[in-house]
């Protein structure tokens, strides 16, 4: 197991327990995927859960381009490439910033829409 794997095992207490789990995946005949991500309780501003935040965020988007990708969603695929994330409204607001930060740099200029909505 590489360092990065073990940096980001399973925490069944944090708010990304499994950072490398898909929490929802919906696919479409002859392509495309969306999926998603749930943070159902508050998410800090600690380092530990941003960067659990982030590397889920790059998993998500590496995996609509990987070979993993191509073979069970037939991606990428131009307009069919979505990640929505669903977080709680209580998450702090390095959270809030990481995700619009990832949306504009990351996911954006590779063709793919990232959603936020705060739970209600």
């Amino acid at each position: 197991m590489t360092d990065k794997k073990l940096e980001f095992t399973d925490q069944p207490g944090h708010p990304i327990p499994c950072v490398y789990t898909y929490d929802a995946a919906l696919t479409f005949d002859g392509g495309g995927a969306y999926l998603g991500i749930v943070i159902a309780t508050p998410l800090g501003a600690d380092p530990q859960s941003l960067a659990r935040l982030k590397e889920k965020l790059s998993f998500y988007l590496e995996s609509l381009y990987s070979e993993f990708g191509r073979q069970e969603w037939g991606t990428p695929v131009p307009g069919k490439m979505k990640i929505y994330v669903r977080v709680h409204p209580n998450s702090s607001e390095e959270t809030f910033k990481i995700l619009d930060i990832f949306h504009a740099d990351e996911a954006a200029p590779r063709g793919v829409q990232l959603i936020i909505t705060k739970i209600p």
